[in-house]
C-alpha cells in the first residue's frame, strides 16, 4: 500500500510539473506585422519597395523609370490596432515613424490586409 501511494504521488507530481511547463508557453506576441519585404507594382511608372527588418531598420527603394533611389532608415511603430474586415479578414492599421539615415523624418499611416499593405499612398504585396 505504501509503495502504491508513493507511486501515485510521484506520478501526480510529474503530471503537475509537465502541465505547468506546457501552460507556461510564450504568451507574448511580439511579432511585428511590418517586418518583411513589401513590393510595389513594378508595372507602374513609379513604384516603391519597402523592407522592414525586425531590428528596427529598413530600406525604401523608389523608382520612376529613370532614376531609382535607396534610402536606409530606422523606424518605430507608434500605434497599432487590429480589426476585422468581411472582405479581407484580419486587418492591422497604425502609424510608423521613419527616420532616414540621410536626414528627414516622416510619420506614415499603414493598413495591412491579407498579404497587402497600403503605406505612403501605395499598395504593396508582401513577398
Amino acid at each position: 500500500m505504501k509503495k502504491t501511494s508513493l507511486f501515485i504521488i510521484t506520478m501526480l507530481s510529474v503530471l503537475l510539473v509537465s502541465a505547468s511547463f506546457v501552460a507556461c508557453g510564450d504568451d507574448d506576441d511580439n511579432s511585428n506585422p511590418l517586418v518583411g519585404f513589401w513590393e510595389g507594382d513594378h508595372s507602374e511608372s513609379y513604384w516603391e519597395d519597402w523592407t522592414f527588418n525586425s531590428n528596427g531598420t529598413g530600406e525604401r527603394h523608389t523608382d520612376d523609370g529613370t532614376v531609382g533611389s535607396y534610402k536606409s532608415f530606422t523606424y518605430t511603430v507608434l500605434s497599432q490596432e487590429e480589426g476585422n474586415s468581411e472582405v479581407y479578414g484580419k486587418t492591422i492599421s497604425g502609424q510608423v515613424s521613419i527616420v532616414y539615415n540621410s536626414g528627414g523624418q516622416s510619420t506614415l499611416h499603414y493598413y495591412i490586409y491579407s498579404k497587402y499593405m497600403d503605406i505612403n499612398g501605395y499598395s504593396l504585396l508582401k513577398r
